[in-house]
């Protein structure tokens, strides 16, 4: 039998380019955060470079704890409160993946609020 691959979804092509681009490199774990970055000797320090404590900058401190990135998070965290998500609900995989539990519609602006998190954050130079 022949494998059908599964279809890709839609929400995985919303937005402006350069921020769907930079949302599925953050989903895929190839971005430009300093954890990833040293781990390929692109970088010196793993660590956050504007919080204090030695704190590692992965996936997880971007989107959820970084300091700097705090009004652009509040922003989000009031657009996915709109679509009915408490703070307890939102993770990693809701904003990297999408909530299947819910339809495309929903989805598509899930990812779009992500989208406009990193553009606000303007942690990411495009390669």
């Amino acid at each position: 039998l022949m494998h059908t691959p599964e279809p890709t979804k839609a929400r995985n092509y919303i937005g402006v380019r350069k921020h769907q681009i930079l949302h599925n490199r953050l989903r895929l774990a190839n971005h430009d955060l300093n954890a990833h970055l040293a781990t390929i000797n692109l970088s010196e320090t793993s660590n956050c470079l504007h919080c204090q404590d030695n704190v590692q900058e992965t996936t997880q401190h971007y989107l959820f704890y970084c300091t700097k990135y705090l009004e652009a998070r509040r922003d989000m965290y009031a657009s996915l409160n709109q679509l009915g998500y408490q703070p307890a609900e939102i993770n990693t995989d809701l904003l990297l993946e999408g909530d299947d539990d819910r339809d495309e519609t929903t989805n598509k602006e899930i990812f779009r609020t992500v989208q406009k998190f990193i553009a606000r954050s303007c942690r990411f130079k495009m390669r």
